[in-house]
C-alpha cells in the first residue's frame, strides 16, 4: 500500500512538474511583449534568435508576442535585406511554415562595427509536399525532383548583420542570407538540377522570399 502511496505521489508529482515547465515557456513568451526597451543590441540580437528560433509560432497569443518583440526592439522603417518595415520583416518568416521542423540556432555573435554585430547561424527545415505545393509548385512537373527532395533535411550555413542605433535604442538594420545553394547541390548533385528546382520557386538561393512577377 506504501509502494502504491508512494507511485500515484511521484506521477502527481511528474505532472505539476510538467505543467510547471509548460507555464514557465509560455511566460517567457508572452514576457516579451512588456519587456522594457533600454536594452543593448547584444540582448536583442540573442532574444531575436531565441524568440524565432523555430519560426513564427503556430499560436496566434505567441505570434502577437514576436510581433510586439520586433516592434519595441527595432525602427519602424527597420532595413530588412532589399525591404523596409517591421510588418516586411515579419511577412519574411511567413514562408518558413511550409517547411517542417524548423530551427534556426545561432550559433555566434561578434562585434563588427561599434554599432553593429555580425551573427553567424545554421537553419535547418525539413521538405514536405506542403514545401513543394507552395514553394516548388511547378516541380509537381518534375516528378523525379520532387522525390528526390521530399521527407529531405536541409541544413544551411548562414549569417546576418544587425545595425543599431543607440540613440533609441533600436535596430535599424537586418541584412541576413542563408546558402541553400550547397545543401541542395550536395543533395541533387548537378548544377542543372539545382538551377532547374530554383528557377521558378518562391525562394532565392539565399533562403530568401521572393514574389514572382
Amino acid at each position: 500500500m506504501k509502494q502504491a502511496d508512494l507511485l500515484a505521489t511521484l506521477e502527481k508529482d511528474t505532472q505539476h512538474l510538467s505543467m510547471e515547465i509548460r507555464t514557465l515557456r509560455h511566460q517567457r513568451l508572452g514576457l516579451f511583449a512588456g519587456m522594457p526597451t533600454k536594452k543593448d543590441l547584444w540582448d536583442v540580437v540573442a532574444d531575436y534568435f531565441r524568440l524565432f528560433r523555430h519560426g513564427l509560432h503556430a499560436s496566434a497569443k505567441f505570434r502577437t508576442a514576436q510581433l510586439d518583440f520586433v516592434r519595441t526592439t527595432m525602427a519602424t522603417d527597420v532595413v530588412f535585406n532589399a525591404q523596409y518595415g517591421v510588418e516586411t520583416q515579419m511577412r519574411s518568416w511567413c514562408f518558413l511554415q511550409w517547411f517542417d521542423d524548423v530551427e534556426a540556432e545561432l550559433e555566434n555573435l561578434q562585434k563588427s562595427t561599434k554599432m553593429s554585430l555580425n551573427a553567424t547561424m545554421t537553419t535547418s527545415v525539413t521538405i514536405t509536399n506542403r514545401t513543394l505545393s507552395n514553394v516548388f509548385p511547378y516541380l509537381k512537373k518534375s516528378s523525379s525532383l520532387a522525390c528526390k527532395l521530399v521527407g529531405q533535411r536541409i541544413v544551411m550555413r548562414g549569417s546576418a548583420r544587425f545595425d543599431w542605433d543607440s540613440s533609441t535604442s533600436r535596430v535599424t538594420s537586418v541584412i541576413s542570407q542563408s546558402d541553400m545553394l550547397t545543401p541542395m547541390l550536395r543533395l541533387l548533385g548537378s548544377f542543372e538540377d539545382v538551377s532547374q528546382v530554383f528557377d521558378q520557386a518562391l525562394i532565392s538561393p539565399e533562403f530568401q522570399w521572393r514574389s514572382m512577377s
